[in-house]
């Protein structure tokens, strides 16, 4: 299985949050498998998400939905 960064959107912190987060979209692809995939939604919570490169946010992004995922 493999998960890859589709979407990303940055919203800041709204009144009750401690921090703006990162809404993120991954792409699930199954390499030995045909016609098998799909997609999963994510929020993150970071305190400077705007600091982040693209391959960082991945990194979390994925972490998180495998440990969701377990």
């Amino acid at each position: 299985m493999k998960l890859r960064l589709h979407t990303v959107k940055i919203h800041p912190a709204v009144d009750g949050e401690d921090s703006p987060s990162i809404g993120a979209e991954l792409t699930i692809h199954f390499p030995d498998k045909q016609l098998i995939g799909g997609m999963i939604a994510l929020t993150l919570f970071h305190p400077a998400p705007e600091t982040l490169t693209l391959a960082e946010i991945e990194r979390l992004a994925v972490a998180e939905a495998l440990a969701a995922l377990g």
